[in-house]
């Protein structure tokens, strides 16, 4: 199974503070360049096609770009999305027409005032939830996820009951951060130690526990976390990424991104089946906080345990 990241273009309606997209990172793709590089990854139907961006929803051609992609490969098709489009409802009609599997998107708080602030746009939050309550209504399959900052990280709890409460049919998940782009370069105010989170993602995974939810949990190491926790967590993420072929404006890379880990975690029990992820992920963090917050799993520590 391979995830296969499209990147369109790089046009938004929001402008997140903690936004992957780097200030060099600039182009546009045409249809015919999409279907050219598309037709190059050859999907097949245990693949994963996520159209992001940017915003996708915002492209004259996203019709025309789904179409091709369902009509001509047997794949599963994701559009990543701010969700704000979708409040249009023959917009949200024409995406399931066109065969789109599930959209996702990204909640960064369950209170509109701190949504807003994020995004930097005013009226967003509102504009999401009525899109992904159009998107459910039509029956179909939504994921809603939010990522761990400093602004809403003591809120993991009151996130996923808003999102349970709010989208019934939705898949759920909390993300650590990937400090790419506007989120590396505005780290200083939105990184949190795993240490300061740990009590807040526990409490967001007993939530869940308690709905009997599946809490998906990404990009956060398995060690800071109680090992009770460790069946919960995501543990398939560093495969899928050495596999993932990232597509551009500027590029296409396959297999691109660095799924090495620190030479700390090298001895590690856990390693290939923990939850952190690739060098966005922890080289940055690192870099700003070092390692004393890991514990590492090795055999001699598990003798004298």
């Amino acid at each position: 199974m391979r995830k296969i990241f499209l990147v369109t273009d790089y046009s938004c309606n929001n402008a997140c503070i903690s936004c992957a997209k780097k200030l060099d990172e600039k182009g546009r793709l045409n249809l015919d360049q999409i279907i050219e590089k598309i037709d190059l990854t050859k999907p097949s139907q245990d693949d994963y096609i996520e159209l992001g961006g940017g915003e996708p929803t915002l492209r004259k051609d996203l019709f025309e770009i789904c179409n091709y992609i369902k009509s001509n490969y047997d794949t599963n098709l994701i559009i990543l999305s701010n969700g704000r489009k979708f409040k249009d409802k023959s917009f949200s009609k024409q995406i399931k027409a066109v065969g789109v599997d599930r959209v996702m998107t990204t909640f960064y708080s369950p209170y509109k005032e701190k949504h807003d602030m994020i995004t930097r746009i005013k009226g967003s939050f509102l504009d999401t939830v009525e899109g992904l309550k159009n998107l459910e209504d039509i029956e179909l399959p939504i994921s809603v996820k939010t990522i761990i900052l400093k602004q809403n990280y003591q809120e993991l709890s009151d996130f996923v009951s808003f999102a349970y409460d709010t989208f019934p049919s939705a898949w759920v998940s909390i993300h650590g951060l990937i400090m790419r782009g506007h989120a590396n370069d505005n780290r200083e105010q939105l990184v949190v130690k795993y240490q300061d989170m740990k009590p807040y993602v526990e409490d967001a995974l007993d939530e869940a526990i308690r709905r009997d939810k599946n809490l998906g949990v990404f990009i956060i190491p398995s060690c800071t976390l109680d090992p009770s926790y460790w069946k919960y967590l995501s543990i398939n993420w560093k495969q899928m990424t050495k596999e993932m072929v990232y597509i551009s404006p500027e590029e296409t890379i396959f297999g691109n991104l660095d799924v090495s880990q620190p030479d700390y975690c090298n001895d590690c029990l856990i390693n290939k089946n923990c939850s952190w992820a690739w060098e966005s992920a922890w080289k940055e963090y690192i870099d700003m906080f070092g390692i004393n917050e890991l514990n590492k799993v090795t055999a001699s520590k598990l003798r004298y345990e």
